[in-house]
């Protein structure tokens, strides 16, 4: 019985993190209501109070769920064989905001705001940085090892390529003119492929082929 339970409201937090997601990326986090996300999951305020003591619970573990799919993501992109200026292309794709109101990146904006007055919230955005560390630094070691990189400090050029990623999603977020989707993958690729030793796009070459 205790299992059976346990399932149930496992099932209903993932409920209610995916209505986290689904509604940030309709309405927005800033008017955002427990009660909307209760009548996006189907269920009461009180309800969704159960399972998340705090808003800053609710809004950080919708942030790590949504991280976990992209985890997902990033293991496919990593188990491919590609060539390493296409892997870190597809990296970037996958870093950076699909739209003006991508709720992943709407939550990271909320976590990253209220970390300055939260500290124990720091520690979690550092750890989901980490991963994406993780398997970029993969990516350019990959990309070392093939001679398509040629580069001296791995960690300072990861913290380069992360630093301008977190800049441009920001841009993108707030509406920069001129700056769409595609022109900042392209733009971040470019920058990228220069500080990483590339000297020609290998992936608009391969392609052209």
């Amino acid at each position: 019985m205790a299992s059976r339970s346990m399932t149930k409201g496992a099932k209903s937090r993932e409920r209610i993190l995916e209505a986290v997601i689904e509604a940030v990326a309709a309405r927005g986090l800033a008017d955002l209501s427990v009660a909307d996300i209760g009548a996006a999951a189907g269920m009461s305020a009180g309800h969704v109070m159960y399972y998340f003591a705090t808003k800053d619970t609710l809004f950080v573990e919708a942030l790590q769920y949504s991280e976990g799919l992209l985890d997902n993501d990033r293991a496919r992109l990593l188990s491919r064989t590609d060539i390493p200026a296409k892997l870190l292309r597809d990296y970037i794709a996958l870093y950076l905001p699909t739209s003006t109101r991508d709720a992943r990146w709407s939550l990271w904006l909320e976590v990253w705001n209220r970390s300055l007055t939260h500290p124990e919230l720091s520690s979690i955005q550092l750890e989901l940085d980490a991963r994406w560390h993780h398997d970029l630094e993969s990516i350019v070691r990959g990309g070392l090892a093939s001679s398509s990189f040629v580069v001296t400090d791995i960690g300072a050029a990861v913290e380069t390529i992360s630093s301008l990623l977190d800049g441009l999603a920001v841009r993108m977020l707030t509406g920069t003119p001129g700056l769409n989707r595609r022109g900042a993958i392209r733009l971040a690729t470019s920058a990228s492929q220069t500080l990483l030793g590339c000297a020609e796009d290998p992936v608009r070459t391969t392609s052209s082929r």
